[in-house]
């Protein structure tokens, strides 16, 4: 049990409302030093909200990247940075959005092909770190925490 300081808790998943157990109250408020605030809530329901930042953060980087394939005809790279034009501000706004896809494809590249597991972790960490990042502000731009 975590106990820190104010607000309510209400998620919606598919229209279906999830409230907290009778005697807990929780919120989904993330600033980002904060998640919970002057309630008691379960250890889960705040994994909870973590992973599906994370999700949403990745999400939004495949869609990002599947895009920019979809539109160019060549995947999402760091090389895209080196090219010099018109679509150089666009090309780093989709770098920035999609990051996370970037770093997993590297992690993945790194433990199958080079055998380097230690490499794997990291760039594994640093891709969910970004997507934690990018899930909380999509979805507080959106309104939905």
């Amino acid at each position: 049990m975590l106990d820190v300081h104010s607000v309510t808790l209400q998620i919606r998943i598919c229209g279906t409302e999830l409230a907290p157990k009778p005697g807990r109250s929780g919120c989904v408020g993330f600033f980002w030093g904060q998640l919970f605030q002057n309630r008691t809530v379960s250890g889960d329901l705040a994994m909870l909200a973590y992973i599906f930042a994370i999700a949403t953060g990745l999400s939004a980087a495949g869609l990002v990247g599947s895009g920019w394939l979809l539109l160019t005809g060549e995947p999402v790279y760091l090389g895209l940075l080196g090219r010099r034009g018109v679509l150089l501000p666009l090309r780093t706004l989709v770098l920035v959005f999609a990051g996370p896809v970037i770093l997993l494809n590297s992690a993945v590249r790194m433990a199958v092909d080079e055998g380097r597991p230690v490499g794997f972790w990291c760039f594994s960490g640093l891709a969910a770190g970004w997507a934690f990042v990018e899930g909380v502000t999509i979805l507080v731009v959106f309104g939905v925490l």
